[in-house]
């Protein structure tokens, strides 16, 4: 029997926290295009010319938080792609929520749009 994802899942150190919502708000203006959702979320919607575009795009995101263990929300539509990050076993976002938005914004940039 296969087990789905959790061969590789590494629990969260007990002692990592959420980022206070002073950090988030200041961190969040290093990343624009993305919304700030509560303190606890991060988003962004990409446009593209095509639907594969689009494809590609989520295909790339999911290959690197598969690798990292670390996944966020995501929304395929016609032509547009919308990804959303936020750390669910503390509650809130931490460095890795933005350095994961800011790998996403490279991997936009270089496919072109």
């Amino acid at each position: 029997m296969t087990n789905h994802g959790q061969k590789n899942s590494t629990p969260l150190p007990q002692t990592m926290t959420a980022l206070s919502p002073d950090e988030v708000r200041l961190r969040s203006q290093d990343l624009p295009g993305w919304q700030l959702s509560d303190d606890q979320c991060i988003t962004r919607t990409y446009r593209f010319e095509s639907y594969l575009g689009a494809l590609s795009l989520l295909n790339a995101i999911a290959t690197f938080a598969e690798e990292l263990n670390h996944h966020p929300a995501l929304s395929l539509d016609y032509k547009k792609l919308t990804v959303s990050w936020t750390t669910h076993d503390i509650g809130g976002l931490h460095d890795k929520d933005f350095s994961c938005a800011q790998r996403c914004d490279a991997l936009f940039a270089d496919q072109g749009k």
